[in-house]
């Protein structure tokens, strides 16, 4: 099971409403250089096959870290974003900075 961070403006990640406008975020993705708006996660299967899906009520973003995308998903007011490591969690805290936000892991540790 993959472990996930939020980046949030509520107390817990999981609340229904995470704070973060969509405007808010649209502004960022183009603000950031590093950062592309994409309308959906593409992938490779462990035999080299294609991988794609999209998520309803979600805008989708990816960052391309040293050859490696990362994708970040907002949805609800709360961008998460999957197997963390020291890089992503750096750039998770950028992000949340720009926005007023915070960075929570699944079991509400923050970053």
């Amino acid at each position: 099971m993959p472990y996930d961070i939020h980046i949030t403006k509520s107390k817990n990640w999981f609340a229904p409403d995470g704070g973060i406008t969509l405007p808010e975020w649209q502004k960022l993705i183009k603000d950031d250089p590093g950062l592309e708006a994409a309308d959906k996660i593409e992938g490779k299967t462990d035999d080299g096959g294609k991988l794609e899906f999209t998520l309803k009520n979600s805008l989708i973003s990816k960052w391309n870290n040293k050859g490696k995308i990362v994708w970040l998903v907002f949805r609800k007011g709360s961008i998460s974003i999957s197997h963390p490591n020291d890089e992503i969690i750096a750039k998770a805290k950028e992000i949340a900075n720009k926005l007023g936000a915070k960075v929570q892991g699944d079991e509400l540790e923050i970053y």
